[in-house]
């Protein structure tokens, strides 16, 4: 997803700023945590989304606990 550190910090300052619509040093940690949940949503959703295709094309059975 990110090469190193510093790429990540600006990735994540420039996405705070664009969603929360104001310079990163007036944003809270509430935007910050918004945010950050965004971020690895995006990054773990390709694999989640090719591991359900998987079980589905082979009928493996799923259990969810509430």
């Amino acid at each position: 997803m990110f090469a190193d550190k510093e790429t990540f910090k600006r990735a994540f300052v420039a996405r705070v700023e664009a969603l929360c619509g104001k310079p990163f040093a007036e944003s809270t940690a509430r935007d910050h945590y918004h945010v950050l949940g965004q971020m690895v949503r995006e990054h773990i959703s390709r694999h989640w989304i090719t591991t359900n295709e998987r079980y589905r094309a082979q009928r493996w059975k799923q259990v969810y606990y509430v």
